[in-house]
């Protein structure tokens, strides 16, 4: 066989593996839209259409469908058509956050601006623990100094503070997960759905389709920092944002070297949060503060498990809520700082596991606990049992 052709046998041969290697990539990856009822699919699972229920069926009206194509338009920056134009399948095969774009419907959507999810954290310190690393990234250090990054990009401009903790429970959980991860919401391979999160009143946590080509720093592959900080957005509790410059826009717009926060992700996030306080205020002297609740020690978290065994709100006006030997005080903006606390080191005397609690008209507090009841004193450092026992007797308020 003479050089030139060697040469062009190489070249079929190189030809045929990269046609192999590019449908094998094409075929494990999500399928495409290109029909009305794709569409219609697509439309229900990103908010635009209700979703039918598994025990119901009904019809859904030509003009229900277009309403959904003129809103998603709108919301992608389209010309508002309500047809299913090449334009509105290209944009709709883009890939794009896992989260709904909508809460609510054309009547209510609202125009041009950021969107809060109705949640919020109602700490500043937040915890967070990536349990599962990306298969493909292989230096693990990498992986945190980015997942770090897109947390900062929220603290920047908030008082918020992220900590990454390996001990007890945190508040919010990353995961590199495939297909069917145990959460209800499919990851459907490279491409479409890149990741999504859960808001903070259903747990925060992020997860992250892991047969993407996660990449740092490149133009190739999908960009962890930038995608991991969009998440880190609903995990926080905002919703996705009609403006197309900003990072909670739902669709992934390439890596951008030089990214910063667009002004209407910045006024969501302090419409929340409110802004970064300037410079620590003094500490007061002899002040001590409260320790960051730990959950490695087996107590109980609110945020996971609402029940409770009693709360009453005291003569001085302090709600408590009372859980297993722990309690916590509640305001009206959530959970005090430094809770849960145990009953024994503040309530001397008073036994855990109670059944109830009453603030009588008197201002005296009292505890029942199967036969017991149990009337408290406030102290100098908490309070204590002044009177154990004693048989109540109905029509008697003392």
């Amino acid at each position: 066989m003479d050089l030139c052709r060697f040469q062009f046998h190489l070249l079929r041969v190189f030809a045929a593996c990269v046609i192999f290697v590019h449908f094998n990539s094409y075929v494990s990856a999500a399928p495409v839209i290109s029909s009305e009822i794709q569409a219609m699919m697509y439309l229900q699972k990103y908010g635009y259409m209700n979703e039918s229920s598994s025990n119901s069926a009904s019809l859904i009206s030509q003009m229900a469908v277009q309403t959904a194509i003129k809103e998603f338009q709108r919301f992608s920056g389209l010309p508002e058509t309500g047809e299913l134009d090449n334009t509105t399948l290209s944009m709709m095969n883009m890939p794009r956050c896992g989260v709904k774009d909508n809460v609510g419907h054309s009547g209510s959507a609202r125009r041009k601006r950021y969107a809060l999810q109705g949640s919020k954290w109602r700490v500043t310190d937040l915890t967070y623990r990536i349990s599962k690393y990306p298969r493909r990234l292989k230096d693990k250090q990498k992986v945190d100094k980015e997942i770090a990054k897109a947390f900062k990009v929220w603290s920047d401009v908030t008082n918020l503070n992220f900590i990454n903790t390996d001990k007890g429970r945190v508040h919010i959980d990353v995961r590199f997960e495939e297909g069917e991860h145990g959460d209800g919401e499919r990851f459907d391979g490279p491409g479409r759905t890149l990741a999504h999160a859960f808001f903070p009143q259903y747990g925060g946590d992020a997860h992250f389709d892991d047969e993407e080509k996660w990449t740092i720093n490149q133009y190739y592959g999908t960009n962890l920092f930038q995608v991991a900080a969009h998440e880190f957005g609903h995990s926080l509790g905002l919703s996705h944002s009609d403006v197309k410059a900003s990072l909670m826009a739902p669709f992934y717009r390439g890596y951008e070297p030089s990214f910063s926060l667009d002004e209407d992700d910045v006024l969501g996030i302090q419409a929340l949060y409110g802004r970064p306080r300037k410079e620590a205020a003094a500490p007061t002297p002899d002040y001590k503060p409260k320790p960051t609740p730990d959950y490695s020690d087996g107590s109980p978290d609110l945020c996971q498990d609402a029940s409770i065994n009693a709360a009453t709100t005291t003569e001085d006006g302090r709600t408590y809520v009372f859980k297993g030997d722990y309690y916590w005080e509640v305001k009206q903006t959530g959970i005090a700082d430094g809770y849960p606390r145990k009953i024994s080191e503040d309530w001397g005397g008073l036994p855990g596991n109670l059944d109830a609690a009453l603030t009588w008209t008197n201002g005296k507090t009292f505890f029942f606990k199967e036969k017991r009841v149990l009337e408290v004193q406030k102290q100098e450092n908490g309070f204590r049992v002044s009177q154990d026992g004693f048989c109540w007797v109905r029509g008697n308020s003392e």
